[in-house]
């Protein structure tokens, strides 16, 4: 039986639960040294039991000194000094400077008695002969000395209860004389992961499962946020298994999540066996994604239930999770989340929920540029890319091209030297992985279509675009589509002709021998996403089909045994055949080879790059465009795959927008 979400909380009434929630968890205080104190809370002041630094030091290579012995030093005017030896850091002086004496002394060593400056050892010269020191410059009195105390003073506050434990704050444990703190033991926090659809990373997947990420996401944050995960197991849709196993999960953990089951439908568990258990506070937040979320309470331990799609768990984690991690460790100042401010690439159409949208960021006129990605909750490609996350206020329709952003970002922010984004291709793959090897350039790249990808390169979201995209009334590709679309300071580079066909499987099986075969009711087809150029070519074959059979394109479209499946890459189409869950798809023809498919050809096209006119010369843009007209990288690429032609233009300018 399905449950309608009856009552949506807004973000901010979960997150004043949540808090309240959190101090029912009490955690034991527990000495440890410092070598296991990292990324714990301290659960008590501690103060400076030495004078820091303990001794008067010089904090430079030099010489010490008496001041009234180097007043009115200068070049023209230096004043003589006998040497009476030297002081390394770790040793004590055993001698006093004397009136006309200067003793040699190393950074951090401690300043010998009757000396009250350090003078430089690059305002003197030295004879060796003479065994003398020249001062050429006047310093002021205590110059280059740190004195005893000036740092922290014994008895002075060091480290405040409940301050996160980083490298920096052990450090200073450490130079203060602390070998061990008093902490919070870290919280358990028990992980159960829901979903019959659900394998193990590694393990064989039947038709309908999937690999289970959200587990080792949820596990990671945890350990990176202080907690310490107990994972409690993977299992399937069933009441009773998740009732076994909250009933442990709450006796061994002071919290615990799940990720999945917690929608509305027929399926989904979670919910309805906290509410047989315990209380069920909230069921469904007013965010996108993440709006399945629950929290409970079983046995006075706070349950949260999140959502089983990746890119709402991700979120959740983010916006519940975390914050009531540092609640429940007592962290009195949480490290602030990190944001930068960044020039919206595409206007945002929304829906008025409140709404965290993925972004991917690049560097444009020395301004962070933020790419919206897929939204989509299940959308596996951006959580692999986003850098963070754009939060919409609530009632908001429309966010305008150019509008300044806030990205809080979900990991620390790495900025590439090269953006690709456009249509999947090997041969850009193969670019891509050698520029990675050989020049140590940070390459990301991003397969989304053609359409995507002439997008980006408009919005100044990326460096370089591979597209072939078919102007059906011109029998032409890609120039023809920026004329139309009137794209400007765009430059077009001479890419490769590829051929394009139905993959089947070994041995056709079904017979298959061209598009009119997938109106056939046995026929099993696999689509590429709608705005790539695969997908407007097999539009295009449609097209005529329905021409010579006298049918409308829709009706032809309906005809289609999965037309309406998309996938995003060649490969994926592959992937689908040889697991069964397809007979045949559109795809380039080295596919087939790597995949080991039979492959009935069908057109041969263009696959340019798009390329800013203002970025031509950038060194990544430069050191892609050189590696495509490689001849011996043309000749390595003709022999591995079968389907790719260069040509004499390949890699240079063939039309400016």
């Amino acid at each position: 039986m399905r449950k309608i979400f009856r009552k949506l909380v807004e973000l901010e009434e979960a997150l004043d639960l949540l808090k309240s929630l959190a101090h029912h968890v009490k955690l034991d205080v527990i000495e440890v040294p410092l070598e296991q104190a990292l990324n714990m809370v301290l659960a008590e002041d501690v103060v400076c039991m030495v004078d820091l630094p303990p001794f008067d030091r010089a904090t430079m290579d030099g010489y010490a000194v008496r001041y009234e012995d180097i007043e009115g030093a200068s070049e023209e005017s230096p004043r003589p000094l006998k040497i009476i030896g030297s002081i390394e850091a770790g040793e004590w002086p055993r001698r006093e400077v004397e009136k006309g004496t200067a003793m040699e002394i190393s950074t951090g060593a401690p300043l010998p008695y009757g000396a009250d400056t350090v003078v430089p050892v690059e305002l003197s010269h030295r004879d060796e002969a003479k065994n003398l020191v020249y001062i050429t410059k006047a310093l002021r009195r205590g110059a280059y000395i740190q004195y005893s105390g000036s740092d922290l003073a014994r008895g002075e506050l060091l480290l405040p209860k409940g301050i996160l434990l980083g490298p920096r704050e052990i450090a200073s444990l450490a130079l203060a004389g602390v070998r061990k703190v008093k902490v919070y033991r870290r919280p358990v926090v028990a992980v159960i992961t829901i979903g019959s659809e659900l394998k193990e990373p590694g393990e064989r997947l039947e038709l309908g499962q999937i690999y289970d990420g959200n587990t080792y996401g949820i596990i990671s944050s945890l350990k990176e946020w202080g907690a310490e995960p107990l994972f409690m197991g993977l299992i399937p849709d069933d009441e009773l298994i998740l009732e076994d196993l909250l009933r442990e999960a709450i006796s061994r953990a002071d919290v615990v999540l799940t990720s999945g089951g917690t929608s509305a439908g027929a399926g989904d568990v979670t919910y309805r066996v906290v509410e047989r258990l315990g209380k069920l506070y909230i069921h469904g937040i007013n965010v996108k994604p993440g709006k399945p979320t629950l929290i409970g309470e079983i046995g006075g331990k706070t349950i949260i239930g999140l959502p089983g799609y990746p890119m709402s768990c991700l979120v959740m984690l983010h916006l519940l999770v975390r914050p009531f991690i540092d609640w429940i460790r007592g962290v009195k100042s949480p490290p602030s989340e990190v944001s930068v401010e960044a020039k919206l690439a595409t206007r945002l159409h929304l829906d008025g929920r409140r709404s965290f949208i993925p972004v991917m960021l690049s560097i444009d006129k020395g301004l962070y540029l933020a790419y919206p990605l897929r939204t989509e909750s299940a959308a596996f490609s951006s959580l692999l890319h986003a850098d963070g996350f754009i939060d919409i206020p609530a009632g908001t329709i429309l966010v305008k091209e150019g509008s300044m952003v806030k990205v809080k970002l979900i990991a620390p922010l790495r900025v590439h030297d090269l953006v690709f984004i456009g249509s999947h291709d090997i041969v850009v793959m193969e670019i891509t992985r050698r520029l990675r090897d050989l020049a140590v350039l940070s390459v990301r790249e991003i397969f989304m279509g053609s359409m995507t990808g002439l997008h980006a390169i408009s919005c100044r979201a990326c460096d370089v675009a591979g597209v072939h995209m078919l102007d059906p009334n011109t029998m032409e590709y890609n120039t023809p589509i920026l004329k139309r679309l009137k794209v400007k300071n765009v430059l077009v580079i001479r890419g490769f002709i590829r051929e394009q066909g139905l993959l089947v499987r070994k041995g056709n099986p079904k017979g298959i021998r061209g598009v009119e075969d997938l109106l056939r009711g046995d026929v099993r087809f696999v689509n590429r996403n709608k705005g790539s150029g695969t997908r407007a070519l097999l539009d295009y074959f449609l097209n005529k089909l329905a021409e010579r059979e006298g049918l409308s394109f829709q009706e032809v479209v309906r005809r289609i045994r999965g037309y309406e499946h998309e996938v995003r890459t060649h490969s994926a189409i592959a992937l689908m055949i040889i697991r069964g869950m397809a007979d045949t798809g559109l795809a380039i023809k080295p596919i087939a080879d790597i995949y080991g498919l039979d492959f009935i050809p069908l057109a041969e096209e263009m696959y340019d790059f798009l390329v800013l006119k203002d970025r031509l010369d950038k060194p990544s843009v430069r050191a892609f465009l050189d590696m495509l007209r490689d001849k011996e990288f043309q000749r390595e690429i003709i022999s591995r795959y079968r389907g790719i032609k260069f040509l004499p233009e390949t890699g240079e300018v063939v039309y400016e927008a």
